[in-house]
């Protein structure tokens, strides 16, 4: 890096060099300083709020004001690794800045053990495995997009109805909560 600077002077040097006339260096060396000058002057630029459109929608709203010990997980959860399954997940971050619910969704290059597991569990979501799954880690709603909420899923959905309950439903999302067995401790 120091010797950019170094090879950057030896450049300009030789731009002035180009031009033999003492005019024609004078108006290279004033186009080159406005140039410079352009290319370090920090104009304020605005801010883009990431978050935009979701602080409308009814499902965010909702989050915000359920209780904070609410924890989440979205439906459907990426099984593989591509950047293209993440979209959702993404999104789904980006709304949890202005929701502020604990999520157990996310998006990194590390997943740890618990969050595969549950990836892989969530695949059969209705089921006493899955459902058990989000209890012992503390899951109190599952949302659901509308591409996974199939008819076939709705109706298992169904089956469930005493133990994942409906709360909300938006053209956006359906949120479902996890009703506490009489076994398990508040």
């Amino acid at each position: 890096q120091i010797f950019l600077a170094l090879l950057a002077g030896f450049g300009a040097a030789a731009c002035f060099n180009w031009c033999r006339s003492g005019i024609g260096r004078r108006l290279f060396g004033g186009l080159a300083i406005v140039v410079l000058v352009g290319e370090l002057l920090a104009l304020p630029v605005p801010l883009v709020d990431p978050a935009g459109n979701s602080k409308r929608l009814e499902w965010v709203q909702w989050l915000q004001r359920s209780p904070a010990e609410t924890k989440i997980v979205h439906l459907p959860m990426p099984f593989g690794g591509t950047p293209e399954e993440f979209e959702a997940t993404t999104y789904w971050m980006v709304c949890q800045m202005v929701h502020g619910r604990a999520m157990a969704n996310g998006y990194a290059g590390y997943v740890p053990d618990h969050t595969a597991i549950l990836t892989e569990l969530m695949t059969w979501f209705p089921d006493s495995r899955s459902v058990a799954a989000l209890r012992e880690l503390g899951i109190t709603h599952v949302l659901a997009s509308p591409e996974w909420l199939t008819p076939q899923r709705a109706a298992a959905l169904e089956q469930w109805n005493a133990e994942v309950v409906s709360e909300l439903s938006t053209p956006e999302m359906t949120i479902y909560r996890l009703v506490r067995t009489r076994l398990e401790r508040p």
